[in-house]
């Protein structure tokens, strides 16, 4: 019995430390840690897009600006908030009022990938289907 569970042990080991990232059992603090910052939004396949949208997170603040022609204006600002489960994340964002476009960001979004680089985040759009953001860090 010994035996075994010392090879479960070292199993379980080289499984953890062989997933590219290992994002079960974060915390709130060490999540929020990993999204203070500037994240530039990339519009994937939408070459039509002429401005740069910026998600800036600090201190339970976030600012959505666009820059355009190095002009940059604030489209709207609120509130977040970090909810890390066993085996998944959660950003949840709210008081975002001024834009009608950015006020559907006011939900609790699913954090598919937070590292130093990426961010991926997907929501349950409200008018039905999945709504989806991907950032670059700045």
């Amino acid at each position: 019995m010994k035996t075994l569970r010392i090879i479960l042990f070292f199993a379980s080991i080289v499984f953890f430390n062989s997933c590219e990232t290992f994002d079960w059992f974060q915390t709130d603090s060490g999540l929020n840690e990993k999204i203070q910052g500037t994240w530039q939004r990339e519009f994937l396949g939408d070459t039509s897009k002429d401005y740069i949208e910026d998600w800036k997170f600090k201190d339970g603040k976030i600012v959505i600006t666009h820059q355009k022609n190095n002009t940059v204006d604030t489209i709207d600002y609120g509130n977040y908030s970090m909810d890390a489960k066993i085996n998944v994340s959660y950003l949840k964002i709210d008081g975002l009022t001024v834009d009608s476009t950015v006020i559907q960001y006011n939900n609790k979004w699913t954090i598919t990938q937070l590292d130093s680089k990426i961010l991926y985040l997907a929501t349950d759009y409200k008018t039905g289907g999945v709504l989806q953001r991907e950032f670059e860090k700045k």
